[in-house]
């Protein structure tokens, strides 16, 4: 049953960040769509004593290790259990020497719709040098990525590298 609520939740929120707007095709347009709200969004930012170097590199290797996976779950059906399959995929990307993004995707066999590549954004990650000794992560989720956003801001601020539960 886990995944039927779960999964309906993840939905639920790209419904509601595309109830009257297309659904962002990249993460400019995911940012500016979490921006201006809607249902299961949220931006959050928070600097960070680590320097860019450190703060994107664990960020990246975390998202490498966490974030490129595949949740399999099952719920009783009327014929037997029904299976499916969530797809997460993160793509990271340096914009400089100092700067980064890393910028998660989600997708599902069953998912119909006007979708990017790869899936619906669920969650897009910048990193920006402050100084030399200090990094600011602005994090812009919505639906299952609202799942993602402490472990990335625990990862930029070195408070370990658990695997958030998709």
């Amino acid at each position: 049953m886990r995944f039927g609520v779960t999964a309906g939740f993840a939905l639920a929120g790209f419904v509601g960040l595309a109830g009257c707007m297309p659904q962002p095709k990249n993460p400019t347009e995911f940012r500016a769509a979490v921006r201006e709200g809607g249902f299961m969004t949220r931006v959050e930012e928070k600097t960070v004593a680590r320097g860019f170097d450190s703060a994107f590199g664990i960020v990246s290797r975390n998202s490498d290790r966490c974030l490129n996976t595949v949740t399999h779950s099952s719920t009783p059906g009327t014929y037997g259990p029904e299976t499916s399959s969530l797809y997460f995929k993160a793509t990271v990307t340096p914009k400089g020497p100092q700067a980064g993004e890393v910028a998660v995707q989600m997708n599902a066999p069953n998912m119909v719709g006007d979708y990017p590549e790869g899936g619906v954004y669920i969650l897009v990650a910048d990193v920006e040098k402050v100084n030399e000794g200090s990094a600011k992560v602005t994090v812009y989720a919505a639906g299952k990525g609202g799942d993602i956003v402490q472990s990335v801001l625990d990862w930029a601020d070195g408070k370990g590298d658990a695997c958030p539960d998709l």
